[in-house]
């Protein structure tokens, strides 16, 4: 594909990998209408996807193309380092390998607490706060109300394993909370 597209663009071409997207950079336009001429060929070549950018607003590093041994029966051309002008972006069907792009370390999302220690239960919201204060106040963990039907439960979070919850049964029960129990959130509620 890059043979093609430097043959009928009479360019350089270049072709990377960054972040599973395929940019091509094409350098050596004299002014922006060589470049408004030269769209038409993308398009013909079957890239749909075009967006010009100037070399100054690119965060672009110019790379040098990936040499490949020379063929026996071909010589290969040496290229110069892309340099200037504009660089086009798109998804082309097969790549030349080119220099491997260095990838940025992916940290993975943060697990989220799945366990959830139920305190009590109260017909009225104003209970339900009473209580909620009462455990924050005493245990310093979060603690929300949860509406369920027409009653308020009052329920700590933020615990990753069931074991985490263990030590908090004698605290609670300590506060004169009865109806003590933990359950892990559904998969819908994560």
């Amino acid at each position: 594909m890059t043979d093609r597209l430097l043959a009928a663009a009479e360019k350089l071409v270049t072709i990377r990998n960054e972040g599973g997207l395929f940019k091509i950079q094409i350098s050596g336009f004299a002014d922006t209408s060589e470049v408004r001429d030269f769209i038409p060929l993308l398009r013909k070549y079957g890239f749909t996807d075009i967006l010009v950018i100037h070399q100054d607003e690119t965060e672009l590093v110019p790379v040098a193309p990936a040499v490949m041994p020379p063929a026996a029966d071909e010589p290969q051309p040496v290229v110069p380092l892309p340099a200037e002008e504009p660089g086009v972006q798109e998804q082309p069907e097969a790549v030349v390998p080119e220099k491997p792009a260095v990838e940025k370390e992916i940290v993975p999302p943060p697990p989220v607490p799945r366990f959830i220690l139920h305190a009590a239960s109260y017909p009225k919201l104003s209970q339900a706060e009473r209580a909620k204060l009462k455990i924050e106040r005493k245990l310093k963990l979060p603690v929300e109300i949860m509406e369920e039907w027409d009653r308020y439960r009052v329920v700590v979070t933020g615990f990753f394993t069931r074991e985490e919850t263990y030590p908090y049964y004698p605290e609670l029960a300590g506060m004169g909370f009865s109806d003590i129990f933990v359950y892990e959130k559904s998969l819908i509620d994560r």
